[in-house]
């Protein structure tokens, strides 16, 4: 029986993903002009998404072919691939956590009043809940996701943009000892991994629509990429 080299789908979805991150990343020009920290967290936070989603494509291979009981002389490669993939994310993580100081102290310097941003979150929250009501997943992953929005928009509101550093450093080292564990945190149909990386990506969507608004760029521009960040966002997390 022939084997498909494994990898094909995988490195398909990962490339596209990265794909999709080449096209949103030039929309951040504006914001990265008063936050330049926010560049390399976004590319840094861009590699661990692949990492780990193709870490998980690749261990699906694999739990098929245990399920099934077929494919063993192929199984130890995947496991292997596996590992390699998974290891390759964790220090990635490292690499996003090493951004997050600048982006306090560019976030401290850029400062934006309390009102102006709350002003901003409400208004975006509103419809990043309506756009979840059009997405197909189910309602208890939609609901986990506006979670995650809910609890970083009432950080933000409450203590000010320059909290939000802070409180991604403390997601991503929980996203790192959950992808030290056994099983990955990879459970659920939205696993916990993932809804830490959503609260990554959730973090420099807020960064860019507070500046974006803030500086210059015209409602319907924000509204218009707030839709396309927003759909990049979540499609290969979930796929994954």
């Amino acid at each position: 029986m022939s084997t498909t080299p494994s990898g094909t789908r995988e490195q398909t979805a990962v490339g596209d993903w990265l794909d999709r991150a080449s096209l949103i990343r030039p929309n951040l020009a504006t914001a990265a002009e008063k936050v330049p920290a926010l560049l390399p967290y976004f590319d840094s936070l861009t590699g661990v998404i692949a990492c780990f989603g193709q870490t998980e494509l690749v261990a699906r291979s694999h739990d098929r072919a245990v399920a099934l009981d077929l494919r063993p002389e192929r199984r130890k490669a995947l496991l292997a691939e596996v590992s390699k993939h998974n290891e390759a994310g964790l220090a990635q993580v490292s690499v996003v956590r090493g951004t997050l100081a600048q982006m306090e102290k560019d976030l401290s310097a850029a400062s934006l009043k309390k009102p102006v941003v709350a002003k901003r979150l409400k208004e975006c929250a509103d419809e990043f809940r309506l756009a979840l009501v059009d997405w197909d997943m189910k309602g208890s992953d939609a609901k986990k996701i506006g979670d995650v929005l809910n609890e970083m928009v009432d950080l933000v509101t409450q203590k000010g943009v320059t909290a939000l550093p802070g409180y991604l450093d403390g997601k991503l080292a929980e996203l790192d000892e959950v992808r030290r564990r056994p099983d990955r945190g990879a459970i659920d149909n939205i696993p916990w991994w993932k809804i830490l990386i959503i609260a990554g990506m959730v973090g420099w969507w807020i960064i860019q629509v507070l500046w974006c608004n803030a500086f210059g760029c015209q409602p319907a521009s924000v509204a218009f990429w707030w839709l396309i960040q927003a759909i990049h966002l979540v499609a290969f997390v979930l796929f994954c």
